[in-house]
């Protein structure tokens, strides 16, 4: 479940399986080759690659651009939910949501930026274009923004491996209203599914692996062309303040993420072993 890591043992063939290699993604998130230090790596993971009987990636764009190296043995099965609930009837699961005026935020430190521009957005929907709203934020603590404003509620990292993190994770992803990352480059994916699962539209920049797995982002929520905290701030409190358009964006963002199963992941890829 690595590139960069196999048994390459010719006597016993092996399928590989991960999101991008390390080439990849210094090419895409820091815009350049890899340096001196990097390239062993880089080299070792190619010859994972040439070797392996199958590889199996996370995201359309990755797969084409192995396949484009490695031929018909790159397959892409489509992405995966990672949480494991029982399917909420939509009356009830909407009825949740506008209970409360709360949105998400999920990603570590190095979704900081995007964190620090949605602050920015907070204060100026605070002054009146949206009072009231209550922002969670997943993967960081306040520490890491003192002076975030006090309506913003940070919860730290939350393990899904445990039954209570786990509970308050899908409690907050269950209540909120919007799921916004204002990160230009990625927007924390696995976590925009999970949201989406959860009947929750998402503001975020329409990334390339995201636009190809769901088409236009505008359909599930607001797609942002800009990082200024004003016109983020206008794209959270129209939303918000138009609830015929977030039921529709809400329905339509849990039935683009509802075959999304583990279950139906692994169907796949094992019947691709077994050809």
């Amino acid at each position: 479940m690595t590139f960069s890591f196999s048994t390459r043992n010719p006597e016993r063939p092996y399928s590989m399986f991960c999101d991008q290699t390390f080439a990849q993604h210094i090419a895409y998130f820091d815009e350049r080759t890899p340096d001196h230090y990097e390239l062993p790596t880089v080299q070792e993971e190619r010859r994972n690659l040439e070797d392996a009987k199958s590889i199996v990636a996370l995201f359309p764009e990755v797969a084409e651009d192995l396949a484009r190296s490695y031929g018909g043995k790159v397959k892409y099965f489509g992405n995966v939910v990672n949480i494991d609930l029982p399917p909420e009837k939509p009356d009830a699961a909407l009825a949740a949501k506008r209970a409360v005026n709360e949105i998400v935020f999920i990603g570590s430190r190095k979704y900081k930026a995007g964190l620090e521009r949605l602050a920015e957005a907070i204060e100026i929907l605070n002054k009146g274009l949206f009072p009231g709203l209550t922002v969670n934020v997943i993967g960081m603590r306040r520490t890491d923004m003192p002076s975030a404003p006090a309506n913003m509620v940070f919860h730290g990292y939350l393990d899904k491996g445990k039954p209570k993190e786990l509970r308050r994770y899908t409690d907050i992803l269950q209540r909120a209203r919007l799921f916004v990352n204002p990160n230009p480059k990625w927007a924390a994916f696995s976590a925009s599914c999970e949201a989406l699962f959860l009947y929750t539209p998402v503001v975020l920049f329409s990334y390339p692996e995201f636009e190809r797995t769901f088409g236009d982002v505008n359909r599930l929520g607001v797609g942002l062309r800009s990082t200024v905290p004003q016109h983020l701030a206008e794209n959270i409190a129209g939303l918000m303040n138009n609830d015929a358009a977030w039921q529709e964006k809400a329905i339509a963002a849990h039935e683009a993420t509802a075959r999304m199963t583990w279950a139906g992941f692994t169907e796949q890829f094992m019947n691709d072993l077994g050809g």
